[in-house]
């Protein structure tokens, strides 16, 4: 009976050892396949941190394609946070991540290709840009040398245009009461300042009529003035003058004269005889009385 019993006890022992046995090859095989599976998992969030890396990398002067650039960057974000957080176990869920990964990376390839076609595209156009430019202020340094050339020419014609003096000479006349003038130096007999002058011809100047001021300064430096309004504008200044005259003018040399009648006794010394017209003075003569 003993013995029956000791047999039937060795088969349930062989019998517990094999369930042990395979219990533990299905554990191995179990433990392994989780790691494969979690290995899978990281692999594909590796690759979704890569795609992120590549789509952030890309820039373009293209402001809708930078937009695009950063919604997928952003579905991206989405998709990594989502793959951290499926069980590595779900088949289902491990396979649809798998399948947006790809699909992602093809998206990743086509955006680069369309970021290096839309940049080799702006390199173009910058290059076309600094070119346009560079002939831009070509043309404008053109147009500004341009323009001070005519300004010069303007200045010179205005120069050329004004009415020049090529001689002038003043006098000190004494009037008699029919009318005769006779030059003295005496300052108790002269009663008349006169200056005669001879234009140069002058094919630039205007033609006809041009209003010519005179002024008498004493030896004290005053301006003897008639009355009324005797004043005039010299370079942009308002100034007194003594007479004025209308001289006519055709182009060619021209002989003129002004003068101013006296009403006081003079005081001896020098007295400067000026010529103005258009603004600016022409020329000038001393005269000393004793």
């Amino acid at each position: 009976m003993s013995g029956k019993t000791s047999n039937t006890a060795k088969a349930i022992i062989g019998i517990l050892l094999l369930v042990v046995a395979v219990l533990a090859y299905q554990l191995y095989n179990t433990k392994t396949e989780v790691q494969v599976i979690t290995s899978d998992k990281e692999l594909l969030i590796s690759q979704l941190e890569d795609a992120k890396a590549d789509l952030m990398a890309q820039t373009t002067q293209n402001d809708s394609l930078n937009s695009y650039i950063l919604d997928e960057t952003a579905r991206l974000n989405d998709l990594i946070a989502k793959a951290k957080s499926t069980n590595a176990t779900n088949t289902r869920a491990m396979a649809e991540l798998r399948s947006q990964v790809a699909t992602l990376r093809k998206t990743v390839d086509r955006l680069r290709g369309q970021v290096d076609s839309v940049n080799r595209a702006y390199g173009v156009l910058n290059v076309e840009k600094v070119n346009l430019e560079g002939e831009f202020s070509k043309e404008r340094t053109k147009n500004e040398e341009l323009t001070q050339s005519n300004d010069r020419l303007s200045k010179d014609r205005a120069e050329g245009a004004r009415l020049k003096l090529s001689g002038i000479e003043g006098m000190g006349m004494v009037v008699k009461k029919s009318g005769e003038e006779k030059e003295s130096t005496a300052a108790s007999k002269v009663n008349r300042f006169k200056v005669c002058f001879t234009v140069g011809a002058n094919a630039l100047a205007k033609k006809g009529n041009h209003t010519v001021y005179f002024r008498v300064n004493t030896p004290e430096n005053r301006v003897l003035a008639g009355s009324g309004d005797n004043t005039f504008t010299v370079d942009g200044k308002e100034q007194l003058f003594s007479s004025k005259s209308e001289m006519s003018f055709n182009g060619d040399a021209t002989q003129a004269c002004a003068s101013m009648d006296i009403k006081s006794t003079l005081v001896k010394g020098a007295y400067t005889l000026e010529l103005f017209s258009e603004g600016r003075k022409l020329g000038e003569a001393k005269v000393v009385l004793n």
